[in-house]
């Protein structure tokens, strides 16, 4: 059964922050370093101080980057920078955002979960993840013992019950930020509404979306604290976001592939796969305005092909390719990063690809090409979103699909909301 509970919310003095937008920002693992520094110059305050600190020379294990984020924000908290509110409450969390012409509202909501391991039917991954960042959400989880960032979650709610009761109480915050997306922040603290909204959501299966790392990071912290001489009842809750995914409001962006890493015999026999698995079409240009032209009826092309397994390619020549399957029944059953990210495994005879340095994950499509004209990547792979039901199917068979399948639009911000795990569930 799943579990859910209001909490006392965290959010930035807006007496001492007068630009709530100058504080926040997207989650730690679509920051670059560039942005990192320049959030970092854009307030005193900003949230990437704690999500994605900066390492220091003479680091050690216990004076680190982890270590100072905790100090940070209990020093926040103390001069009332960020403050905690006296009453506990449901947080309605409004998005507004314009994608392909099209305006979009997308509501959820921000309550804590307890925590569940994956596999006992109540909440269910789609897709890989790194090692690497969970060790770090996990230091910084230790460190901190607060959650700055919510996990992104689905559920299915076909006729709008609890959608009827996000309906505010009580505004708190309203922004636009650096992309142009509209928040607004909200809060439901009527105890009759919440146990309302808690008693629908009891039989609801959940869908990570965005965030599998820090829920993976939250199972292990409730694990590892049991043995603790330390017990709190917040140890066992993450602060989540909840959305229906019958709202039509879960926009999945594509995310493109850099390959890089390539001696000659890997690229001759990527290219020798690509011939004999794909029809190819070539889209050539000439010049900077042409190249503009070609590019736009490649992505075209992947937006009109949703069904079919069709890539775009760039290899850093005047040319574009499009590159569709010449028959899928052997890999009906599979989207395109499956597909994609397992023939290059196969055809490199690699288990696993290298982040940084086989391959790369860009949202943006200027981005990617840039990344192989500069020569730190050989080849991008343009793929198409994966279907919102692709996603639920494979996510309820119990498989994984690759890393960055997905790219939930628009992000959550982290700071927005904030929770302190030591506070009494």
């Amino acid at each position: 059964m799943m579990e859910i509970r209001p909490f006392r919310g965290i959010l930035y003095d807006k007496e001492k922050v007068k630009n709530i937008a100058q504080v926040l920002a997207p989650p730690y693992d679509v920051i670059s370093p560039e942005q990192r520094d320049r959030f970092y110059q854009l307030h005193l305050w900003n949230i990437v101080q704690i999500v994605l600190g900066k390492e220091l020379p003479g680091d050690n294990e216990k004076e680190n980057k982890y270590a100072r984020a905790g100090r940070l924000f209990r020093k926040w908290l103390a001069q009332e920078i960020v403050r905690k509110e006296s009453q506990p409450a449901i947080y309605i969390y409004q998005q507004e955002y314009v994608l392909e012409g099209k305006k979009i509202v997308r509501k959820g909501f921000f309550a804590l979960m307890r925590v569940v391991p994956f596999g006992q039917g109540v909440i269910f991954p789609h897709e890989e993840i790194f090692p690497e960042p969970q060790a770090d959400r996990y230091k910084l989880l230790r460190a901190s013992l607060a959650n700055f960032s919510a996990v992104f979650s689905l559920y299915s709610d076909s006729v709008g019950l609890i959608d009827n009761y996000l309906k505010s109480e009580e505004f708190l915050i309203e922004l636009i930020d650096q992309q142009g997306v509209k928040h607004k922040l909200e809060a439901i603290r009527d105890k009759n509404k919440i146990e309302k909204i808690a008693d629908l959501m009891q039989d609801k299966k959940i869908f990570i979306a965005d965030g599998h790392h820090r829920y993976t990071t939250a199972v292990k912290f409730s694990q590892d604290m049991e043995g603790e001489a330390e017990i709190f009842s917040g140890k066992n809750y993450t602060l989540m976001y909840f959305l229906n995914m019958d709202s039509g409001s879960a926009t999945i962006l594509p995310v493109h592939r850099a390959i890089g890493n390539l001696d000659g015999n890997g690229l001759s026999r990527i290219y020798a796969t690509l011939k004999r698995l794909f029809t190819v079409d070539e889209l050539p240009f000439s010049s900077p305005s042409e190249e503009t032209t070609q590019r736009q009826k490649m992505l075209q092309r992947l937006r009109q092909f949703s069904e079919n397994h069709i890539f775009g390619l760039y290899a850093g020549k005047d040319c574009y390719l499009i590159l569709t399957l010449k028959d899928d029944r052997q890999f009906r059953s599979q989207h395109n990063t499956e597909l994609l990210d397992g023939l290059l495994r196969d055809t490199l005879r690699k288990e696993t690809l290298i982040k940084g340095q086989d391959i790369d994950y860009v949202k943006d499509t200027g981005q990617a090409i840039d990344l192989v004209r500069q020569g730190r990547y050989q080849l991008v792979f343009f793929l198409q979103p994966t279907p919102l039901k692709h996603m639920i199917e494979v996510a309820l068979s119990g498989r994984r699909m690759p890393p960055k399948s997905t790219y939930f639009y628009p992000k959550l911000l982290s700071g927005v909301i904030m929770r302190d795990l030591r506070d009494i569930v």
